[in-house]
């Protein structure tokens, strides 16, 4: 398994505080000022190549995320 760098280890934190989450909801985590949402996404698209989260659709929204690793 790939080892996370420090801003990946940050976002896999608040999922694995959250459980499920979409993009939007881990964004509204962070205090002022708040990371882009293209931030963000780009840290949970590396998460979910590196395996460590997984995705289910979620509408018209994109998707839900939730952690593979506990």
């Amino acid at each position: 398994m790939e080892q996370l760098t420090k801003r990946e280890e940050e976002v896999m934190n608040k999922f694995w505080e959250k459980g499920e989450a979409t993009v939007k909801e881990i964004i509204a985590t962070y205090p002022e000022p708040r990371p882009s949402r293209t931030a963000i996404s780009t840290f949970v698209k590396f998460l979910v190549d590196k395996g460590f989260l997984g995705h289910k659709p979620a509408g018209n929204n994109g998707f839900i995320y939730y952690p593979l690793i506990q």
